[in-house]
């Protein structure tokens, strides 16, 4: 049997703005109004890392991170991502890579196409997938 499968997925901006949920904002900054917090239907501080969990942070420091693998200043704080904290440096490196492929001009950009054969479990053989992906895009 084969199978066609369409993937529609999150934009480049989606992505960012979703990651963007993930950095520990100073108090300082909500507190000017420099920065929004969201709030759940109580009115308290929406946790985010039920939605994220340890996929992606970015942590925010008066004080120089020692310990960063990637590191910018922004009013007067460090927010940086921890050397030891390998899904986020992971993450950041699949957004950067992403973004990196966004910003090539193309005419036309057609689905991500998925074929697969499926072959059932016959006398405790397990069962297995041959799938081929295919990509295609015309760059300008």
């Amino acid at each position: 049997m084969w199978i066609d499968l369409a993937l529609n997925t999150r934009s480049v901006l989606g992505i960012m703005y979703y990651a963007s949920k993930a950095v520990q904002v100073p108090e300082e900054h909500v507190a000017a109004g420099i920065a929004m917090e969201t709030r759940d239907d109580r009115g308290n501080p929406f946790d985010w890392s039920k939605l994220i969990g340890d996929m992606f942070m970015v942590y925010a420091s008066k004080n120089y991170p020692e310990n960063a693998a990637v590191r910018v200043r922004h009013r007067g704080y460090w927010f940086y991502i921890r050397d030891d904290d390998h899904a986020s440096k992971s993450t950041f490196s699949l957004v950067l890579a992403l973004s990196s492929l966004a910003s090539v001009p193309v005419e036309c950009v057609l689905p991500v196409s998925v074929r697969g054969r499926f072959f059932s479990a016959v006398g405790g053989q397990r069962a297995r997938w041959v799938g081929v992906w295919a990509l295609s895009s015309v760059a300008r």
